[in-house]
């Protein structure tokens, strides 16, 4: 199975680069994509002593922080931060985090955790199991990845240090956007998060959501599951053109109950493995 790595990074990338490093992307490209992460059979966390486990895991980003140069800089806790309390809040995915350092000096570990107040799991790979095992790329911006469930790599690339790659994590993580199991075609879905705001009892609310599929096939749709009966998803035909836009509709009729509500609607896709998911939100009033 091969995976499309995210385009933007190869862009940013190659766009200046002389006919050497874009060689060299590709290179990188070819060896990375679809590979099989295997961690140490038990990692424990720095700062807590717990178990880190990714076995569950629907997503897991990992990056690798090696101990040449500034670790404190090249770690940039408070990007990472910031950037993971912002996936845990668009995502009901199970996503998973976890950096590996290889360091000698955990005093300095220590500081930078407790200055930047960095949570999220860190495993110091002290017996080198990391880089014995893979030969990770040299710069720091390609020594991130995104794993899908059996931890085989979806992309690389950093989105601490690209926006363009931070707004494609999301994408992927969100179910804004979705990749055929052979990388040949990518299906978008914008809106995915849909704020209704107020809805009296039972009104009904109507939604266009705009389906892209920029590939030269149709894809056809598998199945619509909505977490509830209270909200429909029509896309005309049962399947997405190629090399077009496709408008569905999606209806709403709001619940008895007063007070906040969340709906979910998973849009499985023939041939893909991850299927597309909308978020719908909303108040119900008096």
């Amino acid at each position: 199975m091969r995976y499309l790595l995210l385009l933007p990074l190869i862009i940013l990338l190659v766009l200046s680069a002389c006919k050497s490093d874009k060689d060299r992307m590709a290179e990188i490209v070819e060896e990375w994509q679809g590979r099989e992460i295997v961690f140490p059979e038990v990692m424990t966390d720095f700062q807590t002593g717990d178990t880190i486990d990714l076995s569950d895991a629907d997503f897991t980003i990992f990056t690798y922080v090696d101990s040449v140069g500034c670790t404190g800089c090249k770690m940039r806790l408070p990007v990472w931060r910031e950037f993971l309390n912002s996936v845990d809040s668009i995502s009901n995915s199970d996503v998973r985090f976890v950096m590996v350092v290889d360091v000698a000096n955990t005093d300095d570990l220590t500081y930078f955790t407790k200055r930047d107040g960095f949570e999220y799991p860190i495993y110091v790979d002290a017996d080198h199991y990391m880089a014995q095992r893979y030969t990770f790329p040299e710069n720091v911006a390609l020594q991130t990845f995104l794993l899908e469930k059996d931890r085989k790599v979806m992309s690389i690339g950093s989105p601490v240090y690209s926006p363009e790659i931070e707004r494609m994590y999301k994408e992927i993580i969100s179910g804004k956007t979705a990749f055929s199991s052979d990388a040949t075609t990518l299906v978008t879905a914008e809106p995915n998060r849909i704020n209704l705001g107020n809805l009296r009892p039972r009104e009904r609310a109507t939604q266009t959501v705009i389906f892209s599929n920029p590939g030269e096939e149709a894809i056809k749709i598998r199945k619509i599951a909505s977490s509830c009966d209270c909200i429909n998803l029509t896309i005309p035909g049962g399947a997405i053109p190629s090399e077009s836009k496709t408008e569905a509709t999606l209806t709403l009729f709001g619940d008895t109950i007063p007070g906040d509500f969340e709906r979910t609607v998973h849009v499985y896709l023939e041939n893909f493995e991850y299927p597309l998911v909308i978020n719908v939100f909303g108040n119900i009033i008096q």
